[in-house]
């Protein structure tokens, strides 16, 4: 079935369809009301069973025990059933219509502004659906016999916040009990993992006390406006849902002791530690309202009258141009950017000029239109002939005056030829340096000695002078008495 709008009316057999309200795995909820009477008239919901699961008899069987145990509750804080039909092959129950929304979008639009709910507003809040889980645990039916009722899926999303602070209770299609046909198969697990206790987690029978533990999550994520599991993939979830280890964050520490305590106890692991009864965990909420001082029958409306506007989150508009191709004028105060490389890329011109628009039939004066924007396609210049006919090809489709060019390719640099570095390992190290200038010195020292020793002279005969030279050279008178020459030294 198409998804009906507003304004849009789609008829499924008395009933027009005006709106989609929201869609879950199993069903459809519409806004409708009965064909042929006035807009303004009494609306209901109409909730329609998915095409594909009503040739499932499982489904069938389970979407008529919803519709047999809903008709039969009648309780203020309970979404009614009037009835169920069936037209054209799909599956419908007629419902009230809650003119509000559901607490799961509430919740979303106070986290997004960054806000939570107030303590006086999660109190009322919760005495409403406590209200309504004790009666639906102690329902009895026509014969007086208790049928044992369970939710097994108390979730925000199933919870109904009407414009004026009416709390309602909703979707029964996977609750437990006497009233089904057939029994529930052992293992399987049904509802929003998130909220699930740690024996539904883990597949094992549930009873009311599980409802209880559903709806102190939802309590702590009202007042801390953070989820208490970590989001995770579906499995991984399970298992720490089953495992009952609880993480609570610092919003939960700056919490009143006492809403701190009831929360503990709310969020036992084990059953048997937790509230027993709708009826014992609304009086413990009660208590501590008293014991914080805060007690605001108005504050759930203000509540749902002053909730912040949800954020529109647009889609992000598509790239079709890099950012060469985008209308922009470089700043002065820009650097430059490197030279484009040679390839292929799509170039806007900028010196689009404006022409007339083409006469008109009436006397209207022609408006000045835009020129049909050019696209210049630049080629390397190794492109053959069949490349650059497809890229003609390209340019003409994308734009009504393409330019084809060629450029020519950079030219190439020679790698630089890397200087060969010495590494740590052939470098010498210091000491061994040291060692090397001391048995140099040692060795000059040595060889004086030795040179001393035997008086071994050292001649070098290119600056020898020869003897006649030299006693061809007049002698110089001299005041200095000269001495005696020495004898040899004998050696030894």
């Amino acid at each position: 079935m198409p998804a009906a709008t507003r304004g849009a009316i789609s008829q499924l057999g008395r009933f027009d369809l005006v709106r989609k309200i929201a869609s879950g795995g199993m069903a459809t909820v519409y806004e409708a009301a009965v064909a042929g009477e006035q807009r303004d008239a009494a609306r209901v919901a109409i909730k329609v069973l998915h095409p594909h699961l009503s040739e499932d008899r499982d489904f069938v069987r389970m979407f008529h025990d919803e519709a047999r145990l809903s008709m039969a509750l009648q309780h203020p804080h309970i979404t009614r059933v009037f009835e169920a039909g069936e037209a054209d092959g799909q599956h419908f129950l007629v419902m009230e219509f809650v003119d509000g929304t559901d607490l799961a979008r509430l919740m979303q639009r106070y986290r997004e502004a960054g806000q939570r709910l107030s303590l006086d507003a999660v109190v009322e809040l919760m005495d409403q659906l406590l209200a309504a889980l004790g009666y639906l645990h102690a329902f009895r039916d026509e014969r007086g016999r208790a049928l044992k009722l369970v939710h097994r899926d108390v979730s925000p999303q199933n919870v109904l916040v009407s414009a004026n602070a009416r709390v309602k209770l909703a979707d029964f299609g996977i609750a437990r009990g006497g009233h089904r046909s057939e029994r529930t198969v052992a293992g399987i697990i049904k509802g929003k993992v998130a909220y699930m206790s740690p024996e539904q987690a883990q597949g094992r029978s549930v009873d009311r006390r599980s409802d209880l533990y559903a709806l102190g999550v939802m309590c702590y994520e009202l007042l801390t406006a953070q989820p208490l599991h970590r989001p995770n993939v579906t499995e991984a979830l399970r298992h720490e849902v089953a495992s009952g280890e609880l993480r609570f964050g610092r919003r939960f520490e700056r919490l009143p002791i006492e809403v701190q305590n009831f929360l503990r106890c709310a969020l036992e692991p084990e059953a048997n530690r937790r509230f027993q009864s709708a009826e014992e965990m609304r009086a413990a909420l009660d208590g501590v309202a008293r014991k914080c001082g805060h007690r605001d029958s108005n504050a759930l409306r203000a509540a749902v009258e002053h909730a912040p506007q949800p954020v529109e989150k647009k889609p992000p508009q598509p790239q079709l141009f890099d950012a060469a191709d985008r209308d922009e004028r470089p700043s002065a105060d820009k650097a430059p950017g490197p030279a484009p490389k040679p390839g292929l890329r799509l170039v806007r011109p900028k010196d689009d000029a404006a022409i007339p628009s083409p006469a008109r039939s009436d006397s209207s004066a022609a408006e000045p239109r835009r020129a049909p924007k050019r696209r210049e396609l630049e080629l390397p210049s190794s492109f053959d002939g069949d490349a650059i006919a497809l890229a003609s090809a390209l340019a003409a489709a994308t734009s009504s005056q393409p330019v084809v060019k060629v450029l020519s390719p950079a030219p190439k640099k020679e790698p630089r030829t890397p200087r060969a570095r010495v590494s740590e390992s052939q470098r010498l190290p210091p000491h061994a340096l040291a060692s090397v200038l001391t048995w140099l010195s040692l060795g000059v020292l040595v060889l004086g000695v030795v040179l001393e020793v035997y008086a071994v002279d050292v001649t070098f005969p290119e600056f020898s002078i020869p003897a006649e030279a030299v006693a061809s050279q007049p002698t110089a008178p001299s005041e200095v008495p000269t001495q005696p020459a020495l004898p040899p030294r004998q050696p030894g």
